[in-house]
């Protein structure tokens, strides 16, 4: 937001200088971007009369111009612009000067001929970007005038962040009632129009407001017999400074108040509306518009539209319509000034990808007592600017009046939260000076909110502006009263920090993924219907995740096309399942994938990737970790391959799966085949965990060890096997494991071999073979009767 110093100065008088107005600024919370002096640096261009111009006796495309600068002999100036004749007044950059973008003018000699100083465009002054020819000036100025004081260019430009609660002090009115507050200064302006005029308005246009939500206040007013044409300069001039291009008198006008006090207004073509009338409404199914950009927008019916008798002829609070639009040929006008629901303007704006001066104030909020002030001040200025007639009234349609918000301030809280001692008396007058209307209830303030002030809303919100009248640099250093409370992590924190300082050591890396996932991915990725965002950051993010996994897909995916092929990735993060009431149960996850070479350091096993059995041995490693005793068993999972899958759980819980990404999700001729994700619900993990792990001690008696080599059917399973061989060794078999699987020479179709290692101790004596064989010939014999297994 650029602001004109000259500008404030029609509501204030104030003598500072611009550094410490801006430094005011910045200690009030509105930070100042940069300080824009467009006369600095400009002290030796002066005005210059051509006398004559000739070609250039070498260059087709040049001139050779003859300038009066008011020092004795006119100045000989090569020129390649083509826009100036004999008599005509430009700037002349004379030898030594400086110009804007830092170019220093020099003697120099162009394709043979002498030049002696440079004439300039806007551009090169640092005017505008508008480098289409010289800056052909004034007939009044005086030949030889420094150029600062020739275009008035000692104003100062502050160029104003805004933050968005600040809607108040998106114009030159909000900004010098700030400055009025911080330098204690009164604030004033010239009388502004009235409803004076001939005739009655109610006899030209009617207003109607169908949803009073959408639009609380609406306004109208018509002027006849306006001629449209170019802005008189002080206007073209205080537009230009801060950016605006002249576009005609009207526009202007309305563009004026609107940097003026605040307040978007717009102009119609009076002769355009149909039924002369104007209804607010919702837009209806398969209704367009052509906005003022000349392009055409499909609307629906959460859009809010000025419309007439027939149609929409504006986008309420956005942008006009073309066809209602002020043209040259325009007699009678008739000016809208409203106040428009920010969210359903923000909503519109959005949705048509459309941002203006207009939406941008009304997205933060406007003043809904300027309707009628913006409407006479518009009719005033087109009746001087103009040469129109204003018809006598306002149609301001206002339904519902709106009632100052009252705020209780307590004093003493007020103090508190600042760290000050201020009285009753003091704290008022600071707020009167913020234009805010306070009485006294004993020690405590009843403040009412103006309109304009959208960002006050509770009693913490007056203290912020009483601490900001103080000054933030005021306020004294003390470090503030600290309660520490102790509070141990959680078991389900314990179990994550373990597991981010495993992982790591383990040379696996962290991700972190979006916790928003498509609305349209594959169902395999999704465990539950997934909640659905009501205001998305963009389709892809419109949903919230019911599982780690596509995050962790797609991470995998995106590496991988990147030519990372060797990945080991876990994500620790939370899902979200829908529940009653529309809200979420979340539930703590950590998620796992894998994808090209087991370690791809060592060359000797470099060559050895990711299997099911890899990945198997990576979970029971994390199941060690935790405590937790879990079991394996056939998944059936359709993100993964029907026959490379596994499900986890502990003790009766189900706690997690784990497998090889199904051939349908392999999109990519970079993708390996051999992919893999796990999914370990933590929550679950935590509550299965056991306890206090014990250290046993290192048994000082001999164990006894025997191999099994079992001819089994091939639809026998490992889990099966070892599920008797644990039942029959009862508290005598320490440990059982698979260590070798043969199918070939010697073994019949449809079956393998299975060799198990089976370890036997007592911690009380020392066992006999005679004692573990009646174990063994229990295990062979109920492995023939239940599953038809045999010994080799």
């Amino acid at each position: 937001m650029k602001i004109l110093l000259s500008w404030l100065k029609d509501y204030i008088d104030i003598q500072e200088t611009p550094e410490k107005i801006a430094e005011a600024l910045n200690m009030a919370g509105l930070e100042v971007e940069e300080v824009i002096q467009p006369g600095k640096n400009l002290d030796q261009i002066v005005v210059g009369k051509i006398l004559s111009r000739d070609p250039h006796p070498d260059a087709d495309k040049l001139s050779l111009c003859s300038v009066d600068v008011n020092r004795g002999q006119p100045l000989q100036i090569v020129c390649g612009a083509s826009n100036m004749k004999a008599g005509d007044k430009v700037p002349v950059a004379m030898i030594g000067a400086k110009l804007p973008g830092g170019f220093e003018i020099s003697r120099a000699k162009i394709r043979g001929v002498e030049s002696f100083g440079m004439m300039c465009s806007k551009k090169e002054l640092g005017l505008s970007e508008d480098h289409g020819g010289l800056y052909i000036l004034d007939d009044k100025a005086s030949i030889g005038e420094n150029i600062v004081k020739a275009l008035d260019l000692d104003d100062v430009v502050f160029d104003i962040s805004i933050t968005p609660n600040r809607g108040d002090a998106l114009s030159h009115l909000g900004i010098a009632r700030e400055l009025s507050a911080i330098f204690n200064l009164p604030l004033h302006r010239n009388p502004l129009g009235d409803e004076e005029g001939d005739d009655n308005v109610d006899n030209h246009i009617s207003v109607e407001i169908e949803d009073t939500d959408h639009c609380p206040r609406y306004g109208a007013r018509v002027v006849h017999g306006i001629k449209v044409g170019p802005s008189p300069d002080w206007l073209k001039d205080r537009l230009e400074k801060i950016g605006l291009r002249s576009i005609n008198n009207v526009v202007d006008i309305t563009n004026y108040i609107m940097l003026d006090i605040g307040h978007p207004m717009h102009a119609f073509d009076l002769n355009k509306i149909e039924g002369n009338s104007i209804i607010v409404r919702n837009a209806r199914k398969d209704e367009k518009i052509m906005t003022l950009d000349n392009v055409e927008h499909p609307l629906d019916s959460t859009m809010l539209v000025i419309a007439d008798a027939k149609k929409p002829v504006a986008l309420a609070g956005v942008m006009g319509g073309l066809h209602s639009s002020v043209t040259e040929q325009t007699t009678s006008v008739m000016l809208e000034a409203a106040f428009f629901n920010p969210t359903t303007v923000r909503k519109t704006a959005k949705r048509l990808g459309m941002m203006s001066d207009s939406s941008y104030r009304f997205e933060r909020g406007t003043n809904i007592d300027n309707v009628p002030i913006a409407l006479n001040e518009a009719a005033r200025l087109l009746r001087q600017i103009a040469g129109g007639r204003p018809v006598k009234g306002i149609v301001d349609c206002y339904p519902k009046p709106e009632i100052l918000r009252q705020i209780r301030v307590r004093t003493k809280r007020a103090n508190r939260v600042i760290g000050i001692n201020l009285t009753p008396a003091q704290i008022e007058t600071f707020l009167l000076r913020l234009k805010l209307d306070t009485r006294r209830d004993g020690e405590d303030l009843i403040v009412s909110v103006p309109p304009y002030r959208h960002d006050l809303e509770l009693e913490a919100d007056i203290i912020e502006e009483i601490a900001r009248m103080y000054g933030y640099n005021n306020i004294p250093e003390t470090l503030p009263a600290i309660t520490s409370v102790l509070q141990l992590p959680t078991p389900l924190q314990k179990i994550c920090t373990r597991l981010r300082d495993h992982m790591v050591s383990c040379g696996f890396n962290e991700i972190m993924t979006y916790s928003f996932i498509p609305a349209n991915i594959n169902e395999s990725f999704r465990e539950k219907k997934p909640l659905m965002l009501q205001n998305p950051l963009s389709e892809e993010l419109s949903a919230m995740r019911t599982s780690l996994k596509w995050g962790m897909y797609d991470a995998l995916r995106r590496n991988i096309l990147n030519d990372e092929f060797n990945l080991r990735l876990f994500e620790i993060g939370r899902v979200f399942h829908p529940a009653a009431g529309g809200l979420s149960e979340e539930y703590t996850r950590l998620s796992l994938g894998f994808s090209g070479s087991v370690n791809s350091r060592d060359w000797r096993r470099n060559g050895e990737n990711f299997d099911l059995y890899v990945v198997k041995g990576i979970v029971e490693n994390i199941a060690k970790l935790l405590g937790l005793k879990i079991k394996f068993a056939p998944g059936s999972y359709s993100l993964f391959h029907p026959t490379m899958q596994m499900e986890l759980s502990a003790g009766k819980n189900h706690i997690g799966e784990f497998g090889q990404l199904h051939p349908e999700f392999i999109d990519n001729k970079k993708m390996p085949k051999c992919i893999y994700i796990v999914e370990i619900d933590l929550g679950k993990a935590a509550k299965a965990a056991e306890g206090c792990q014990r250290m046993q001690p290192i048994p000082d008696l001999p164990a006894i060890r025997r191999d099994l080599a079992l001819l089994a059917p091939e639809s026998v399973g490992n889990r099966d096997i070892s599920k008797i061989l644990t039942a029959e060794g009862k508290a005598l078999l320490e440990d059982c494991y698979l260590f070798d699987v043969y199918q070939g020479k010697g073994i019949e179709p449809g079956f393998r071999s299975l060799a198990y290692s089976l370890t036997f101790r007592d911690l009380r004596k020392t066992l006999t073979d005679e004692e573990i064989q009646p174990l063994i010939d229990k295990m062979i014999g109920r492995l023939d009767r239940e599953l038809s297994v045999k010994l080799r």
